[in-house]
């Protein structure tokens, strides 16, 4: 059994790896307070003492997250990294989460942006230039391999910060589920918008989204395999406009309200029926009323800022190549799939 230890592993993407990664595989998680990534000796003694064959490197600093400042963000994800990186010569290999922000967005975007447009520019800010200094390091390493990724999303996400999970809780808090029972009569199913009831996003844009358990198998194959390059776009290499995804979680909400007022209104139905002795046609009237939902589509999208924003895409092919059976959650079944963790 390979022995793995996963780092950031409370964190969206590790979370994710630690809840789904088949247990076919040891895997050790270990919290800050159990190994301090910036203690060079403590990582050491951990991949030492445990026989760590595989290393899984998902922990991050962001000024966008955490408060810190950007001097911190570029010590502390480098520092993590290379105190991994230089006990390369007691694992099998390490793999790490690139980002996009590796090749510069600051140059016009990236459109279905390929693992040869590497190194067009030295990004200015601290995360993408920590992101871009793992990068350098991964393509010249024998046993060390950058997964960039650019538009993950899924279960564990900050909603505060991801555009998918912010839209989905916008436009759920937008709609008031209301039901009520008054004087034996059924008032239920009148899930009416608020009269405030609006999504808001700053700008659109053009973005590749990856389904976060989409990640797990591409994981495995390279646990499991030794590939050919050191970096590689781990993405859907799909393009999505954001205002569509706003569209489409809108669809979804709205859908997904209507599903649970009718569940209540059944509910209601079925407690009077056992609490009275109603004739079948008052009862059929009754159920008719009450699945007569009244929920009102037109949830509006404000989109803040005009034009579009800079391209967020990448080409997969030299991943689909490599792993020749590889598949990809649809956008569509994702964003239901996250509301419906969402409102469990």
């Amino acid at each position: 059994m390979k022995k793995i230890l996963l780092t950031g592993s409370t964190g969206f993407i590790g979370k994710n790896i630690k809840e789904l990664l088949p247990d076919k595989y040891e895997l050790f998680c270990p919290t800050h307070s159990e190994l301090d990534l910036m203690d060079g000796n403590a990582v050491r003694r951990f991949i030492e003492d445990k026989e760590i064959g595989i290393v899984i490197h998902a922990a991050t600093l962001n000024t966008t997250k955490q408060q810190v400042s950007p001097a911190d963000v570029l010590k502390h994800n480098l520092t993590m990294f290379y105190n991994l990186e230089r006990c390369h010569d007691l694992y099998e290999k390490m793999l790490y989460f690139g980002s996009g922000a590796e090749y510069d967005r600051t140059m016009g975007g990236t459109c279905s942006i390929t693992e040869e447009d590497f190194d067009r520019s030295i990004p200015q800010d601290s995360y993408s230039l920590s992101k871009y200094v793992m990068a350098k390091h991964a393509e010249a390493s024998e046993n060390i391999y950058d997964l960039c990724l650019f538009g993950t999303y899924g279960k564990y996400e900050e909603k505060e910060r991801r555009f998918i999970s912010n839209m989905i809780f916008q436009a759920k808090s937008s709609i008031n589920l209301k039901s009520e029972l008054q004087a034996g009569e059924i008032k239920c199913g009148n899930a009416q918008t608020q009269s405030s009831a609006k999504m808001i996003m700053y700008q659109n844009a053009v973005y590749d989204y990856l389904w976060v358990e989409d990640l797990i198998p591409i994981l495995e194959w390279f646990i499991e395999n030794k590939p050919k390059y050191h970096r590689y776009n781990v993405c859907s290499g799909r393009r999505e406009e954001l205002i569509n995804i706003a569209k489409l979680v809108k669809q979804v909400v709205i859908c997904g309200v209507k599903k649970v007022a009718n569940q209540k209104a059944e509910q209601i139905i079925a407690q009077n029926a056992s609490q009275c002795d109603c004739k079948s046609d008052n009862r059929i009237e009754e159920k008719d009323s009450a699945l007569n939902l009244e929920i009102n589509p037109d949830i509006e999208i404000i989109v803040e800022k005009d034009g579009m924003n800079s391209e967020y895409t990448a080409s997969n092919e030299r991943l689909k190549k490599e792993m020749q059976s590889i598949s990809f959650t649809s956008v569509e079944c994702g964003v239901e799939n996250l509301y419906n963790f969402l409102t469990k």
